[in-house]
């Protein structure tokens, strides 16, 4: 909440402020477009719920106002297996089912993961 607060001293008033970040479901890992599984994001989401949480109590205090929100799908593509399962193994935040890693070390690269987002533009009062 504190960076949320420094971001509306910094922006003038009517300045515009972005929100950017993924929503659940849980990111779906995908070969030649069929799905292979989804990751475990519990962990990741409860940050994600806090931050929306925090922004939603400034802007009950006026300090904001929601003008604007899509959600859209994008995909991000992994070129190799090992890159993929590399990035996952790094994320502290997330879990990989035990069967899904098998899934994608038996699939075919590229490897597509489809992550549902949100963007919602707010203005600073």
């Amino acid at each position: 909440m504190h960076a949320l607060r420094n971001v509306h001293r910094a922006l003038i008033a009517g300045g515009d402020m972005l929100d950017l970040h993924p929503i659940p479901p849980d990111q779906l890992i995908e070969a030649a477009g069929e799905p292979l599984g989804r990751i475990d994001e519990r962990p990741f989401f409860d940050v994600v719920r806090a931050a929306e949480q925090a922004l939603r109590r400034l802007e009950g205090e006026g300090l904001f106002q929601q003008q604007v929100e899509l959600e859209f799908d994008f995909l991000q593509r992994y070129e190799r297996r090992r890159d993929l399962l590399d990035h996952l193994d790094e994320r502290d935040d997330c879990r990989l089912p035990r069967a899904l890693r098998r899934r994608i070390e038996r699939a075919d690269a590229p490897l597509d993961v489809r992550v549902r987002a949100v963007i919602r533009r707010f203005v600073s009062r």
